[in-house]
């Protein structure tokens, strides 16, 4: 059972290629508004991800459908970004008017000219080969002044994935997940001229589902080996324990449990709530979902009240013995946008994937680095790898191999 475990998760906020750290208050005052247009309802999703990686830039921005953006939007934008599975040289040819004068950054994602899909294997960026087997680009002609910083192939012919002519940037895919996406967001920092200093990859450990039935002398433990090295780390704390009969346990009925979260906090932890029950109806703590309606795939029926006191519960609990959370992680990373609302009312922070959809919790996303600002206005320290369980050998060899390279 998850609530009986002490899961370890790592969670790393540097690409493969750079490390970059949040953006300067500097930086932040320089940035104007970015548009993100995007041409229809199936490109919203894709829309909400790019909109999210702007976020770690600290640019205030705006997602519009074409027809809703307007010329004089456009003329005094920082940066517009259009996003198209199907090339549209009339909207290209206005952008490109409105953002003239002022020289606006414009970058195009997806079709960037009239030319079919062309699958691909791998990818060359910034001198390493990735792998993407399931990758796809609408290839572009390299014109001449063009400058190509990543390229893909489909193990015959190599085509431009990433391009820039002037203070026109190409995209040449409209998949900005996975490897591509990694991709596209390391490529951001040229495309914005935002750079931000790389010293090395920067991790967190989290100790995820720590429950009143977690053993006190573990936390205890683990504590005193991460203290002895230096390193804090994160502790996702539940306040309650209910199982399927609705029994529950909290911090009055676990005095030694207790004692050791304070003892973890004196020895480095921060400390993020994890939920309140960490469950929905009768499942058990730690196993079932509590912000989503897990069985009909939906957000939960009155969902403003029920968010509200939950968090309220949560966060009184753990104020009364002391203990103050400085973060959020909803369970299973999953809630409605209205749910994330009203937990921005309480938190600042989310240390989680974020849930893009409220028709599924299945459409998520991993950003590859921390954000200023995500949707819905927190700041987002993102899970990147999983969690360690056991034994930490599939992840060292991960880190192994890229650090190798």
């Amino acid at each position: 059972m998850l609530a009986k475990r002490i899961v370890l998760f790592l969670l790393t906020m540097g690409m493969l290629f750079t490390l970059p750290g949040l953006v300067s208050a500097a930086e932040i005052g320089k940035a104007a508004k970015a548009y993100i247009v995007y041409t229809s309802l199936d490109d919203e999703t894709r829309a909400w991800k790019v909109y999210n990686l702007l976020g770690h830039f600290g640019l205030e921005r705006e997602m519009k459908l074409q027809t809703d953006v307007s010329d004089a939007e456009l003329k005094e934008a920082r940066c517009v970004i259009l996003i198209q599975e199907k090339y549209d040289p009339r909207l290209v040819e206005r952008i490109r008017n409105a953002t003239a004068q002022r020289q606006t950054t414009f970058l195009q994602i997806g079709a960037t000219t009239d030319t079919g899909k062309k699958s691909m294997i791998t990818v060359r960026y910034n001198g390493r080969n990735l792998t993407e087997l399931n990758g796809v680009v609408y290839p572009r002609k390299v014109e001449d002044g063009m400058t190509v910083d990543a390229t893909v192939s489909d193990g015959l012919s190599s085509y431009m994935l990433a391009g820039r002519l002037g203070r026109e940037w190409y995209f040449t895919s409209d998949q900005v997940d996975g490897t591509l996406g990694l991709v596209l967001a390391d490529w951001l920092h040229e495309v914005l001229g935002i750079q931000h200093p790389s010293s090395g990859h920067e991790a967190f450990i989290r100790i995820e589902d720590v429950s009143p039935e977690t053993d006190p002398a573990k936390l205890r433990a683990i504590a005193d080996l991460l203290f002895a090295r230096k390193i804090p780390f994160m502790v996702a704390l539940i306040p309650v324990y209910s199982d399927a009969s609705g029994h529950t346990e909290s911090f009055e009925d676990k005095p030694e449990w207790t004692q050791a979260l304070h003892y973890m906090v004196d020895h480095g932890a921060s400390l993020i709530m994890h939920g309140y029950e960490h469950k929905y109806k009768n499942s058990e703590t730690g196993e079932g979902f509590e912000f989503w309606d897990i069985d009909r795939d939906q957000p939960i029926q009155g969902e403003e009240r029920y968010t509200a006191d939950k968090l309220q519960k949560g966060i009184a609990l753990m104020a009364k013995q002391g203990l103050y959370p400085l973060a959020f992680e909803p369970p299973h990373y999953a809630m409605s946008q209205k749910s994330y609302q009203i937990a921005r009312q309480y938190f600042s922070t989310l240390v989680a994937s974020l849930q893009l959809s409220d028709d599924t919790f299945e459409i998520t996303q991993k950003t590859p680095y921390r954000l200023v600002t995500g949707r819905n206005g927190f700041k987002v320290i993102p899970e990147t790898i999983g969690y360690v369980e056991n034994s930490p050998a599939p992840c060292c060899r991960w880190w192994t191999r890229w650090r190798s390279k």
